[in-house]
């Protein structure tokens, strides 16, 4: 009886091991358990990192450096009022500066409450021409655009 138990225990601690090891090397997820995080990734437009690139959201005033990999640090934004609505996400402007690049600004920048946002932003470089920014607007999401039409029916 005795032997029996001394090759069940390895076998169970065995299946118990190969059963937990998913767990051990999951990776991390992009999502925070609380608060509004985001992280903006600036490159030029062959997506080459761009180091000391200026980020600034416009409600909040909080102004951030990129490293040498054009990452902001990840930050975290308090929960604006949604203008459209009692929703769970709202809307934010995000300014975009890099000595030698055209400055570009982020409209309606979507946050979602309690997530991490990724956000990559290319910009252009300075020429001779007359473009004094850049200027990019994104939508809300699908869902409450399409309750919009269905709310005009």
């Amino acid at each position: 009886m005795n032997k029996k138990i001394l090759v069940l225990i390895p076998c169970l601690l065995f299946i118990v091991a190969v059963c937990c090891l998913p767990f051990a090397y999951s990776k991390p997820t992009f999502q925070s358990e609380s608060g509004n995080k985001l992280k903006v990734l600036v490159s030029d437009l062959e997506g080459n990192p761009l180091k000391n690139a200026t980020v600034t959201i416009k409600e909040t005033g909080q102004t951030f450096l990129c490293d040498n990999q054009g990452r902001s640090p990840l930050f975290e934004i308090d929960t604006l009022n949604n203008p459209y609505g009692n929703f769970d996400w709202f809307t934010i402007t995000l300014l975009v500066q890099k000595e030698g690049y055209v400055n570009a600004v982020v409209i309606g920048c979507v946050i979602y409450q309690n997530q991490t946002r990724l956000l990559k932003v290319q910009m252009y470089p300075s020429d001779q021409s007359d473009l004094p920014f850049v200027c990019l607007v994104e939508s809300p999401p699908s869902s409450f655009l399409n309750s919009l039409f269905e709310q005009n029916q």
